[in-house]
């Protein structure tokens, strides 16, 4: 079940042709690894950033979630130093009928819009609290520096 239902995705990837992202080419080599290029959206301080992300499928997918993970680091509130995102989707309310192209539909919309209730207990999460503005500048400039 684990593979034909991550071909299917990789089929329903290719058919919508997603504009923000696309899967780079380690998923020909293991089907249960990919890594993606993430393109920052734009009006949000990722703009023009281009982030690789790491996915992991489980053997038990997709009755258990893939793990997705920054490579490129990143200045952002719901993401930890290591990449792991610190929001309950990725977490703990997966269920089999989630797809890829919604999880990253919600990823694309945390990078212009963070989730304020779910922080993730670092600098990036106590700045975006307490000044909008410096949080907007330090993403800004990780992302030139990181994400070229």
């Amino acid at each position: 079940m684990p593979i034909s239902a991550i071909r299917a995705e990789v089929r329903n990837i290719r058919e919508t042709n997603p504009n923000l992202w696309s899967i780079g080419q380690e998923f020909q080599q293991d089907e249960y690894r990919w890594l993606i290029l993430l393109i920052g959206p734009e009006n949000s301080p990722y703009e023009g950033g281009i982030f690789l992300l790491k996915l992991t499928f489980p053997e038990e997918y997709p009755h258990k979630r893939p793990i997705i993970q920054f490579i490129t680091p990143i200045y952002h509130p719901n993401v930890t130093g290591d990449g792991q995102l610190t929001l309950s989707l990725f977490r703990e309310f997966w269920n089999s009928s989630c797809s890829i192209l919604e999880l990253m539909d919600y990823l694309i919309e945390i990078l212009q819009e963070p989730n304020e209730f779910e922080l993730n207990g670092e600098d990036s999460g106590e700045v975006f609290q307490q000044d909008l503005a410096k949080y907007a500048k330090s993403a800004k400039i990780w992302t030139k520096k990181h994400a070229k």
